[in-house]
């Protein structure tokens, strides 16, 4: 488990917009060299297997134009 996933957790159980989420987890991860040394929790596991997933589904629809 990472040192954020507490903080993950609180940013989603109050609310926090999704987009804005994301854009934490992702500055996090960039700041912090050792961001999964401990191993990713599910919930965190899940969260970037989505976004890699977004990403490419959006790679794709730009290739389609």
């Amino acid at each position: 488990m990472t040192k954020y996933d507490e903080e993950l957790r609180k940013r989603l159980l109050r609310g926090d917009a999704i987009p804005e989420v994301m854009e934490w987890l992702v500055a996090t991860a960039a700041a912090d060299p050792w961001y999964c040394d401990g191993g990713l929790t599910e919930l965190e596991a899940t969260i970037w297997r989505d976004l890699g997933e977004d990403y490419k589904d959006w790679g794709r629809k730009l290739t389609r134009h």
